[in-house]
């Protein structure tokens, strides 16, 4: 009856099928941001995006690697029972430090949660790890309709749902935590009754340890680039300014549904390439994506920083002065952040070593350090977040980029692209910049900003249509 879940398809079917997920989840997470801040305020928005983020943030940690360790070993060892480990660590190490955490935050360590909730926190963050294993799970056996399935569902659907019927926050948290635990169990049975090898072997247990112990740095500093800002500015801030905030985090991951979709699905298929030597067919296609990436993204980030305020305004029913200045600064991180996600499955493909280690590390360090020395030089802490965020990303997308080109054949673009790049940039904010200064509505200025942005865009799409079709070529080949 779930076959389908269990079917693989060709990397141009699983790019179409998880970029289609993505963008259902990401209109479920809006809507859903979107409803709490009107129904039940900012403050209980702050405080819901705090945990969510950090949650999400924090996966890498308690489950030692797996989220990615997951997609890739098992695309190296088929006959090694990888899962099975997987879910040996995640009851002996995963829940003990879930446990922890609870007690930390129960008894007022940490600043910035509310120690009452500490129970419902507990229960989402635990749903969250399981549905974070069972994804890899899936991914890594290149089951991707169950994967995006798991994924709409125990991101999208069952929040929504839950505060739909549920207004009080902690109760909204037991409800979704609990959810999607069973849920994940049902999809972990599902995966492993449809397989034949059930036994578990101690090697796997050490491939994974060891794989996630040689990344542990870089998931904390993974954990300290997207989550770091808002957890230092809830020491000084109340919740609503963790609202937009979080909410403006929630934008520069916005186009990650177009780009995120191929580094989700190019992992686990360049573990087997490089098992059958045949990268080299990769590294083309990821030299035309990064092009791709900066050049539209940085396009997307200068339209949508000059009308950040206006979509906050809409989205959450209202914005502070604070939230339109946040706006334009923080969505300029879009191509940083975009760089660094899709970057981040290659070059753990093509290497085992803790690289991105040393690239994550070198980032979290300049974005507590840029914090801190800011706040000294008498900035306030909001901005100090905001810029400490976009400091650290940039160093992060700087170092993938010296990594990927260290382990790949990728070479840089000719001068050429570098003059397009530019003169597009400069174009479109020069227009952004006069729009501005016309007397017309809001709505109307954003309307011909869009016109702009989409017309420039339409414009380079026309004259690197080489860069595409490297692309795509990419999609049929593996």
């Amino acid at each position: 009856m779930f076959q389908f879940l269990h079917k693989q398809y060709s990397l141009k079917k699983d790019y179409f099928m998880t970029a289609a997920n993505g963008i259902a989840v990401l209109l479920g997470v809006f809507f859903l941001n979107g409803y709490i801040a009107r129904q039940y305020g900012l403050e209980i928005l702050g405080e819901f995006l705090l945990v969510r983020r950090t949650s999400f943030a924090i996966m890498g940690i308690i489950l030692i690697g797996m989220n990615v360790g997951l997609p890739s070993l098992i695309g190296r060892y088929k006959n090694e029972n990888i899962e099975w480990g997987a879910i040996i660590i995640y009851i002996m190490i995963t829940l003990p430090i879930i446990g922890g955490i609870a007690y930390v935050i129960n008894e007022g360590i940490v600043s910035g949660f509310n120690n009452k909730h500490s129970l419902a926190y507990a229960l989402f963050l635990s749903g969250v790890s399981l549905q974070y294993l069972t994804y890899g799970l899936y991914r890594g056996h290149l089951k991707m309709a169950g994967a995006n399935i798991l994924h709409i569902v125990s991101t999208a659907l069952i929040p929504i749902v839950t505060f739909l019927l549920v207004g009080e926050l902690s109760i909204s948290l037991l409800i979704i935590g609990i959810s999607v635990i069973l849920f994940n169990v049902v999809a972990l049975y599902s995966h492993h009754a449809s397989t034949s090898k059930k036994k578990i072997k101690w090697n796997s247990i050490r491939l994974i340890l060891r794989f996630g112990l040689a990344r542990l740095l870089s998931f904390i500093s993974q954990f300290i680039l997207l989550t770091g800002a808002p957890i230092l500015v809830s020491f000084y801030n109340p919740y609503t300014d963790l609202a937009y905030f979080n909410s403006l985090i929630s934008l520069v991951r916005l186009l990650l549904f177009v780009v995120g979709p191929l580094g989700v699905v190019l992992l686990p298929r360049i573990a087997k390439a490089i098992k059958e030597n045949t990268e080299s067919q990769i590294t083309k296609g990821l030299e035309s994506l990064l092009k791709i990436i900066i050049l539209y993204s940085g396009l997307a980030a200068i339209f949508l920083s000059s009308i950040g305020g206006v979509i906050l305004e809409v989205w959450l029913g209202s914005v502070s002065a604070s939230g339109q200045w946040m706006a334009s600064v923080l969505l300029l991180a879009i191509p940083f952040y975009l760089i660094v996600e899709i970057m981040r499955s290659p070059i753990d493909g093509f290497s085992l070593k803790g690289h991105n280690s040393i690239i994550y590390g070198a980032a979290a360090l300049g974005l507590i350090v840029s914090f801190f020395l800011l706040v000294y030089s008498g900035v306030s802490e909001l901005h100090a977040g905001i810029y400490s965020f976009l400091i650290g990303y940039i160093i992060a997308a700087i170092g993938s980029i010296m990594v990927i080109r260290k382990l790949t054949d990728i070479a840089f673009p000719g001068i050429s692209y570098y003059l397009l790049t530019v003169i597009s940039f400069v174009g479109l904010y020069a227009f952004n910049y006069l729009i501005d200064f016309m007397l017309f509505p809001v709505a109307v200025q954003s309307v011909l900003k869009l016109v702009v942005f989409l017309s420039i865009s339409g414009i380079i799409m026309i004259r690197n249509k080489d860069d595409f079709q490297s692309v795509f070529q990419l999609s049929n080949e593996i």
